[in-house]
């Protein structure tokens, strides 16, 4: 690692800093680094009465003082002040005030009593928005070095936190190649016969096609709403960057079959194409919509009583000639020279031979291919001082996963077996 540089202004500058770069994402991480003045640590006095912080958390702020506002020496006080109000928690708020560490308010808003991650949930970002606000509008010079970055994204580069942070070093998110990223994502095909396929899939002529619309970027395909005669379907393409198409797009019909034959209400196949040789140009999925609301927007406000239980019975449980496991169609499994390796990927009959396949897999590729290197999962090279690891490192771990996998048993009068989980990632 590079030692950090002291810059004109006192504050330390990286060795990730890219001064060439004024239009890409703005970096800022700890509060005595360069751009430091964006992090919730850094020293910036400011006041906000207890009727604003009573309305963010959702009741009365009551400390015992009489004084209708509170002065915090940082945005991070602020907030966890905010936190230990929410749950009424008085001693937490007190200690908070009473250090000016931001380490320490951190560290003191973890231990308030009665917290809950729902509810916390409810208010946070309006209670930081709010701190943010003040932070920059009481404190001119502040306010000055936030105006100056105009329409630039500002990112907290803490590579261990995917909250507020986006999960990387400023290092490690500028090596992403934004051209590249677009190129592998590029998707040639024809819209024309796109509509002609999903009319078709409900019957209908191409020219009952109301509307053709783009719905979402996913992490794997590309998808699409068409109104055909008032009726909404989906149609979904995998970008070309997807590994192993044939098989992704047959993994994820085969999974939406199997959970449609338990009796869960998931969108149903109306038409699918597991080979770009055709009219449409690319392989695809057309499926019904799914109404009602996204999990995403109701997760955390919602209570639910589950009772574990079967879905629908045993009786409605396919054939066991009707299922199998695999092929994986997992990036991590075919990117680089894994896709050329005589290994077998599935799919699998035996739960064991399921297990065991993924150490042997990249066993073979280690063996075969591997050379010194920073560790594929970016979290991960933290964990190693950002130092290359060897392959003979790794062998191991493979040698010992297969193992346990083989030691892998699930028949139907085993207890392991009255527990099933899907996994899968569309």
């Amino acid at each position: 690692m590079k030692r950090q540089k002291k810059s004109s202004a006192g504050l330390q500058t990286t060795q990730h800093e890219n001064p060439t770069n004024s239009d890409g994402p703005l970096f800022f991480y700890m509060p005595d680094t360069t751009h430091g003045e964006f992090c919730q640590w850094f020293p910036s006095t400011f006041t906000i009465s207890k009727t604003q912080m009573s309305s963010l958390i959702g009741h009365a702020i009551d400390d015992g003082d009489a004084e209708d506002s509170i002065t915090f020496t940082c945005a991070e006080q602020f907030m966890m002040y905010c936190k230990a109000g929410r749950f009424h928690d008085k001693e937490t708020q007190r200690r908070v005030l009473a250090t000016t560490s931001p380490k320490e308010q951190k560290h003191l808003g973890k231990l308030t009593a009665g917290f809950t991650d729902a509810s916390w949930d409810e208010v946070k970002s309006a209670v930081v928005l709010a701190g943010t606000i003040a932070k920059f509008g009481q404190n001119p010079k502040l306010k000055g070095k936030l105006l100056a970055t105009g329409d630039r994204l500002l990112a907290e580069a803490a590579s261990r936190d995917r909250i507020w942070g986006i999960g990387y070093t400023a290092k490690h998110a500028m090596s992403y190649n934004e051209s590249l990223r677009f190129k592998e994502r590029i998707l040639p095909f024809n819209i024309t016969e796109l509509k002609k396929v999903a009319a078709a899939a409900v019957n209908k002529d191409v020219t009952s096609v109301q509307s053709f619309r783009k719905l979402a970027e996913g992490g794997f395909n590309r998808t699409f709403e068409l109104t055909i005669d008032g009726l909404q379907v989906v149609a979904k393409l995998p970008y070309p960057s997807t590994y192993l198409k044939h098989y992704s797009v047959a993994s994820e019909v085969a999974t939406i079959t199997l959970v449609r034959s338990y009796g869960v209400t998931v969108p149903k196949i109306l038409g699918y194409s597991v080979t770009h040789s055709n009219a449409v140009g690319a392989e695809y999925i057309i499926m019904e919509k799914a109404s009602g609301r996204e999990i995403g927007d109701i997760y955390g406000t919602e209570t639910v009583d589950v009772t574990a239980g079967d879905a629908a019975g045993k009786d409605a449980c396919p054939s066991a000639r009707q299922k199998c496991i695999g092929p994986n169609v997992a990036q991590k499994w075919w990117f680089e020279q894994r896709s050329r390796l005589k290994v077998h990927c599935g799919p699998f009959l035996q739960a064991d031979q399921a297990f065991t396949a993924s150490p042997i897999k990249e066993l073979t590729w280690l063996k075969a291919h591997a050379y010194p290197r920073l560790p594929y999962v970016i979290p991960h090279r933290e964990l190693y001082g950002y130092q290359m690891v060897s392959p003979a490192e790794i062998y191991p771990n493979c040698s010992s996963s297969s193992a346990q996998g083989r030691g892998v048993s699930i028949t139907p009068n085993s207890r392991s077996s009255e527990f099933a989980a899907i996994q899968h990632f569309c």
